[in-house]
């Protein structure tokens, strides 16, 4: 209730994703909600065509609750297809997991003072994160650095024009497992969800551009 007062006193009101303007639409419903998400600079890299997998992340719960299900489920099933698959981690995630836990395959890489250098190591990108709230960054960024990416559905909520989003939801192991066993490799593959990642980061920065010109009359 106290909530709904604040809000409904601004005639326009601003949203990160697509669940918070659908509540706040709720909550006050004679207010203008505009969606502006989180701009991305596309970052161009060259294609690896190695056998790694990049999982970059902070070490806060969700976090490790997500990889550690993927490793349980998803991990044992990809490298039954392909021994020399390797899973790369980067980011303050390595800091909760030691090495001898680790099942064969998987890498400790890290921190990184700038994510590009840890994006360089591969062309495709999980995201297991199956519980939380608030923007999937995580997600954004692998496209933002042109890498196909496969992620729990639940990591794909909220985001920009959800329908055209160049990623992939997998439910199951099986699903990780026919994504990532069809581009490693396959240069064509993945030149082209490179293509349209850069495209997708276009037309998000556009949208929301057009957010902030219209609110303040700024000539598009």
């Amino acid at each position: 209730e106290e909530e709904r007062k604040g809000i409904s006193r601004f005639s326009e009101v601003l949203s990160i994703q697509d669940e918070e303007a659908e509540w706040f639409r709720k909550l006050a419903p004679n207010s203008n909600i505009r969606c502006v998400y989180s701009p991305s600079d596309y970052v161009r890299q060259p294609i690896t065509r190695n056998k790694h997998i990049l999982f970059f992340s902070g070490g806060g719960q969700l976090n490790r609750d997500g990889i550690a299900r993927f490793l349980h489920n998803v991990w044992p099933l990809l490298r039954k297809y392909d021994n020399e698959l390797t899973l790369l981690l980067g980011g303050r995630i390595c800091e909760v997991l030691k090495t001898e836990e680790l099942p064969e395959g998987v890498v400790r890489m890290g921190q990184y003072d700038n994510p590009d250098d840890f994006y360089l190591l591969g062309d495709i990108c999980i995201n297991p994160i199956y519980n939380g709230s608030g923007l999937k960054i995580k997600t954004l960024e692998s496209i933002a650095h042109g890498k196909v990416t496969v992620v729990d559905p639940h990591s794909a909520l909220g985001v920009y024009s959800p329908d055209k989003i160049p990623l992939y939801r997998a439910t199951t192991a099986q699903d990780y497992a026919d994504v990532i066993l069809r581009f490693i490799g396959n240069r064509k593959a993945l030149a082209a969800k490179k293509e349209e990642a850069e495209e997708y980061v276009k037309e998000l920065n556009m949208h929301i551009y057009r957010q902030y010109a219209e609110l303040f009359h700024v000539g598009l």
